[in-house]
């Protein structure tokens, strides 16, 4: 992973179409390589819990350095929540605990996504 697009290339064919919210977590190496991802919640229309203890156990199971998350929004309206917010700060603060880094948290619809890292919101 070098750029947030080449997150939104590996996950938009998984989840960009769906009509339910799928939340989903990307463990990355020290050279940011894919390791593992898993899909940690399907939701309903317009939301979907994300567990952080879920998300970093999936990464301690990896040994992963780093991790990347994205969600869809079937809407199509790519702009973060103010829930996908404090979801990204608690999440970025957790990781940095067990020193892994966040990458980026992605928010994927049907041909557009949003990047946190592009939007400075990491």
């Amino acid at each position: 992973i070098r750029h947030s697009r080449d997150i939104y290339e590996y996950m938009a064919r998984r989840i960009a179409d769906l009509n339910y919210e799928e939340f989903w977590a990307i463990a990355t190496n020290r050279n940011n390589r894919i390791i593992g991802t898993r899909k940690i919640s399907s939701g309903g229309i317009d939301s979907t819990s994300a567990d952080i203890r879920m998300i970093l156990r999936f990464c301690i199971e990896h040994a992963a350095s780093g991790l990347a998350v994205c969600h869809n929004h079937p809407s199509g309206n790519p702009k973060p929540s103010e829930s996908d917010i404090r979801l990204t700060n608690r999440l970025k603060h957790a990781a940095e605990l067990m020193d892994m880094r966040l990458l980026d948290h992605l928010i994927i619809t049907d041909g557009a996504y949003t990047s946190f890292a592009d939007e400075a919101l990491l």
